[in-house]
């Protein structure tokens, strides 16, 4: 319903909570009025600003509505479904779920979101789920040998201060990413190797 429906929309490569101002159902489309984009990599990830812009003519199908009356419900759920696409490989398909659970999770999307007024009890699960989120993010990222990114999301999930078993936890992954970073580079110089020596013997026989 315009006017009232939240949802979530990409807005410059992030996803942000944003308000459905018009839609057009002939070509299902809709302008949405950004409310929050939490922002990352900034040393806090729990930073947001507001922002006044619109996302025009964004198609239903990329929308995202958040149930603000159900968000522990809608955030396990998108949790649950990452975890059983890591089961089954499907490593960039996770990445999006956990995503969108981070979206739903940051401090400036959830202020908007939320139907009640959060108490301590729901403030500390909300930073265990997205600490959680960023954790499983980053073996996504891990898998599929994008070691930066891996990288910042142990570092948000850092920032939130977890506790000591989960902060060894990141500590073990850490390791991981930067074995298998060593061992990637090992293996592209390896084939950058015998790539030149087979054009310097192809170049020879000219």
């Amino acid at each position: 319903v315009a006017g009232r429906t939240l949802v979530l929309v990409n807005h410059g490569g992030a996803l942000g909570l944003g308000r459905i101002a018009t839609v057009d159902v002939a070509r299902e489309l809709a302008d949405v009025e950004v409310l929050a984009v939490p922002l990352s990599g900034s040393g806090s990830p729990e930073a947001g600003r507001r922002r006044t812009e619109m996302v025009r003519g964004a198609p239903w199908r990329t929308l995202i509505q958040v149930c603000s009356a159900h968000s522990q419900l809608q955030t396990a759920l998108h949790m649950n479904r990452a975890r059983s696409l890591m089961q089954l490989s499907l490593h960039q398909q996770a990445a999006q779920d956990l995503s969108i659970v981070i979206a739903l999770r940051s401090k400036e999307v959830a202020r908007y979101a939320s139907a009640t007024a959060a108490g301590p009890g729901d403030e500390a699960e909300r930073l265990k789920q997205l600490t959680t989120a960023y954790f499983l993010r980053a073996k996504t990222r891990l898998s599929r040998s994008r070691f930066e990114a891996a990288r910042a999301d142990i570092n948000e999930a850092r920032a939130l201060e977890p506790d000591e078993v989960t902060s060894r936890s990141l500590q073990v992954l850490e390791r991981e990413v930067d074995r298998v970073q060593r061992e990637h580079n090992a293996s592209n110089k390896k084939l950058a190797k015998e790539i030149a020596k087979f054009a310097e013997k192809a170049m020879s026989s000219l």
